[in-house]
This record gives structure tokens, C-alpha cells and sequence, in this order.
């Protein structure tokens, strides 16, 4: 595991309309390691992977103790990429132009790149190689997606921030991006990915970030954050954690709840301590 901090954030707020959709929020996410952002629809992930990203919003974003505002786009696109929800192809592009494009803010003064190498390494790595000379326009959803996740891997970037990749794509193929991303992370990456999928957090990452109605409720351990008790509390429903005997594996199990559904927009620090309260039980 890598020994550099990874990204550091505070007070990190996205306002649009006046409507805060994330409310002073605090990041930590180590190098070498997982983090995964849950909560429900309308939560902020969205919004605060692109603030991350310093897309928008504002607040103190640091990624290895250097602060992000303070690099210019080229050099803040060779060290940080987002990989965002939409997998519209709105451009006439084949495959391997547009995993290409993640090595722009790489190239020389003369268009020349010093690791040739790079892009057919991420179509390898998304399982696109195949379709490198295919239109994007003719691909399905999924695929889409996983040319967007080639793309920000020939970035080559320190942090990879990725919006619900599990997104249009199948049970294999979520499976083999999360493993990806797990090679990516044991390589020294810093990855943040915000997932409705609870039990793909539960078995895939190694902190927890977990958000309701733009703010922080509890961040830790993922192990020790994302609790039966807790996922009640926050969905709004009566959840189980269920553990294969043979293999340890976990699962989540859903039914609706048997009490009024809790409002969790209360006072930030409040909120905090109530689901650490919770978390612990």
C-alpha cells in the first residue's frame, strides 16, 4: 500500500439555485485504498465527486498534501480524473480515439507521447480491445461506460474518481470493474467511487463515506461504517447483512420498514454522532 496521504477535503459545498447539494463536507481517502460514497438518490455523491474534481463548488480539496486550486487544468488533468455517470456518445469517435483523449494532458509540445503504450494497456484492462476501431455511437450502454473508465485509466491519474460504474453494466462486468479498480488502488492510487450498490461497497472498498440530503452522516472502516443498523437508519427500511459461510462473502437484504421513514437533515455534527451511535451497536 502506498505511503503518500491521498486526497484531503474540507468544507467542501456545492450550491446551485441556492439549493446546497453538498453542505460542508470533509473527505479523507488514503492512497492505496478504496473509498466508497453511498447514500440515497439526491444524496450528493454526484455533486461532491465533482466538486472533488474542482469541476464546482468550493472549499479546500488536497491531493498529497498540494493543494488542487493551486495547479493549472493541465496539470490537475494529469493527476486527477473523473469518470462521470452519462455515457452519451455525442462525438464521432472509435473506441481507441476516445480512451486516446485520456492522454492529452500528456502530450508534448508537438503532439508526441512519451508512453505509446498507455492507451492500448486501458482498452486491455476495460476489456475493450477488441472494439478499438468500433464507433462509440454504436456501442451499448455498458460498453460506453467502460470506454469512459479506459479513458480516465490513461490518465494515469493519482486520484480516479468514478460516478456509479456499475451503471448499464451486468453482474460480470461490475464485478470486473471493481476488481479493476482494486488493482488500481493496490497499485497506489487514490479511488473514490460513489455506488448505489451497497454490497458491492460492502465487498469492494475499504472506507465508507455516507451521505444524506448533502451532508456527511458517518465515515470509517467500511466494515465498521456500513452496519445493518446504520443502512436502516439512512435508506429508510429494514436491512440484514448476510455472510456466506464458505466464503465469507457479504450481502445486503431489503424490506420495507416497519417504521415512519427518518428525516436525517438535522445538524451536521448532530447527524454525525447519532450515526456513530448507530454504527456501533
Amino acid at each position: 500500500m502506498s505511503t503518500t496521504p491521498g486526497l484531503s477535503a474540507w468544507n467542501v459545498n456545492v450550491v446551485t439555485g441556492g439549493t446546497p447539494l453538498v453542505d460542508s463536507i470533509d473527505v479523507e481517502a488514503a492512497a492505496g485504498t478504496i473509498t466508497a460514497v453511498v447514500g440515497p438518490n439526491g444524496a450528493g455523491k454526484s455533486s461532491l465527486l465533482a466538486a472533488l474534481a474542482r469541476i464546482h463548488g468550493t472549499g479546500v480539496v488536497q491531493l498529497d498534501d498540494e493543494d488542487l486550486d493551486g495547479l493549472t487544468r493541465r496539470e490537475r488533468a494529469r493527476r486527477v480524473a473523473l469518470v462521470e455517470q452519462s455515457t452519451e456518445a455525442s462525438v464521432d469517435l472509435t473506441v481507441r480515439d476516445a480512451v486516446a483523449l485520456g492522454r492529452t494532458p500528456h502530450l508534448g509540445a508537438w503532439g508526441g507521447d512519451d508512453a505509446p503504450d498507455v492507451v492500448s494497456d486501458a482498452l486491455e484492462a476495460v476489456g475493450m480491445s477488441s472494439f478499438e476501431h468500433r464507433n462509440l455511437a454504436t456501442l451499448s450502454g455498458g460498453e460506453r461506460q467502460r470506454v469512459a473508465i479506459g479513458m480516465a485509466l490513461a490518465q494515469e491519474p493519482q486520484l480516479l474518481l468514478v460516478d456509479e460504474p456499475s451503471n448499464h453494466l451486468d453482474i460480470s462486468a461490475q464485478l470486473a470493474v471493481m476488481t479493476l479498480l482494486r488493482e488500481r488502488a493496490d497499485a497506489g492510487t487514490t479511488v473514490v467511487v460513489a455506488l448505489h450498490d451497497l454490497t458491492l461497497a460492502l465487498e469492494h472498498s475499504d472506507h465508507a463515506l455516507v451521505l444524506s440530503h448533502g451532508r456527511r452522516i458517518v465515515s470509517g472502516p467500511t466494515d465498521r461504517t456500513l452496519t445493518a443498523s446504520l443502512i436502516s437508519e439512512v435508506y429508510g427500511v429494514d436491512a440484514s447483512i448476510l455472510v456466506d459461510p464458505d466464503t465469507g462473502r457479504r450481502a445486503l437484504s431489503f424490506a420495507p420498514s416497519a417504521s415512519p421513514a427518518r428525516d436525517t437533515r438535522i445538524p451536521a455534527r448532530e447527524a454525525e454522532r447519532t450515526f456513530r451511535e448507530v454504527a456501533a451497536v
